[in-house]
């Protein structure tokens, strides 16, 4: 019977963690090493936004849609669509993110005298903001395909939605850095130097998010693990 109920109740490797975190981390380096590249070579202002926006995002999720469905293989009901949804969730939330970053400052710029200032501390807020509504969006596209009740939905959609906000915080502190750096005329704009910070300041704030939902998703895997385990039991009791 106790080989039955370990079949039948699935748990997270001891090393679930820190595969989560290589789903992200190895397209990272290589997206952004790429993008980091094709950039420096000299483009416009719209070539760079795309390029790190909507070109290289779109290849960099596929790969983590992709790895994620591989780990999630056996713990997940539908890996596949889980990988589909992580793919058009993740793009999907960089882009709703900032635009709802740029439709902030438009609107307080509209509202107030002093238009928008990256170094104020409002900017903070704005960019935490930003981050929980990119979270809310991938962390919604793979909440329905989880065969899961909907206080766990919820729950996942808190843990999402608190990654991307730390994400986009990791964000605003590299804009700010940035910032000082070409003050002390560390980097000129754009440059090699400028690129590396906002790849290096995506791929941590993914990081980040990736940490806290991989945290989430193994507990539910856990209190799903123990509910069935606990079910099973019960039958031959």
């Amino acid at each position: 019977m106790d080989q039955t109920i370990a079949s039948f109740a699935q748990q997270t490797p001891r090393n679930f963690l820190r595969g989560w975190l290589l789903t992200v981390l190895i397209p990272g380096l290589i997206c952004g090493g790429f993008a980091v590249a094709v950039v420096s070579q000299g483009v416009d202002l719209e070539d760079w936004i795309f390029v790190f926006i909507l070109g290289t995002p779109a290849l960099y999720w596929f790969a983590v849609g992709l790895l994620q469905g591989m780990l999630l293989q056996k713990l997940l009901d539908r890996p596949k669509v889980w990988a589909v949804s992580t793919w058009g969730g993740g793009s999907l939330a960089l882009i709703g993110g900032f635009a709802s970053f740029g439709w902030l400052t438009v609107w307080i710029d509209e509202i107030s005298n002093y238009g928008f200032d990256p170094e104020h501390p409002i900017a903070l807020l704005l960019f935490g903001f930003s981050g929980i509504v990119a979270g809310l969006i991938l962390g919604f596209l793979q909440a329905v395909t989880m065969h899961a009740s909907w206080r766990e939905r919820v729950y996942w959609l808190a843990w999402s939605a608190t990654g991307g906000c730390f994400a986009f915080l990791v964000l605003w502190g590299g804009v700010n850095l940035i910032a000082i750096m070409s003050k002390r005329n560390y980097i000129d704009f754009p440059d090699v130097g400028f690129y590396t910070i906002i790849a290096a300041c995506l791929l941590i704030g993914a990081l980040t998010h990736n940490l806290l939902t991989g945290i989430a998703l193994q507990r539910l895997i856990a209190k799903r693990a123990k509910r069935n385990q606990n079910a099973l039991v019960n039958q031959f009791d």
